[in-house]
């Protein structure tokens, strides 16, 4: 099972309303591969920190809420008819995020890819764009994006065996029978803690693998971009 269809996650965004999207979201970023780092990384404008930390100004909030809005809009409509199509959430998820790139001048941007490329990690360099600019070759691209490959496929694996027995809970029928529902998907979900962790073990060697391909050149490049910006006095 792939992470896209795993749930119709709702999240708040800028504490104003509530968004239905097919997306899974990983600290604040979407777990997305039809959108490009720079793309996932837009999403962070929504956050009221990342908002101030980047110094948006009144009209750039504006222009933030209003299209976040118009996205909303659509995802509701989205949401509420028979069978929607995966691609026209893909499509609205697309236009969010350029509109919040549109929003953001050069500055504004960096400081956004690079707070996302911290949030994404190693994975980023799956990134054509990311890729380019740390200066990898084709092989060593390749190599990168088979590993992430294969872990994500394991990854999505431990998610569709949770989905799985999620999904074998009986429905709830009654407000009593709705809190014994919550508390049997807490169980289930926490009795993968196992395996959740043998992913982040993993995840860890991934890291250092992918580190392991790039040159010192290349590391220091990519090290500088994923750092956390320091504000200047």
């Amino acid at each position: 099972m792939k992470n896209l269809s795993l749930s119709r996650m709702v999240f708040g965004v800028l504490g104003a309303f509530a968004i239905a999207t097919p997306m899974t979201m990983a600290q604040g970023v979407p777990n997305s591969p039809y959108l490009s780092v720079a793309q996932r990384s837009a999403f962070l404008v929504a956050n009221p920190d990342i908002e101030t930390k980047i110094h948006l100004t009144s009209a750039q909030h504006k222009a933030i809420l209003l299209a976040t809005k118009r996205y909303s809009a659509v995802s509701e409509k989205l949401s509420a008819s028979k069978d929607p199509a995966q691609k026209a959430f893909e499509e609205n998820d697309l236009t969010l995020a350029n509109a919040y790139l549109n929003t953001l001048n050069p500055v504004q941007k960096e400081e956004v890819l690079r707070l996302g490329v911290q949030k994404i990690g190693t994975e980023a360099l799956t990134d054509t764009s990311i890729a380019q600019r740390v200066g990898l070759n084709p092989s060593q691209a390749n190599k990168i994006a088979s590993l992430f490959r294969a872990f994500n496929k394991r990854q999505e694996d431990v998610d569709a065996m949770v989905g799985v027995a999620l999904a074998a809970i009986p429905e709830p029928k009654t407000g009593k029978d709705q809190a014994a529902y919550e508390e049997k998907q807490k169980s289930v979900t926490a009795s993968y803690e196992g395996e959740r962790q043998r992913l982040r073990k993993e995840k860890a060697l991934l890291n250092n693998q992918v580190l392991n391909i790039l040159n010192a050149t290349q590391k220091k490049v990519w090290l500088h971009l994923a750092a956390v910006p320091t504000k200047k006095k």
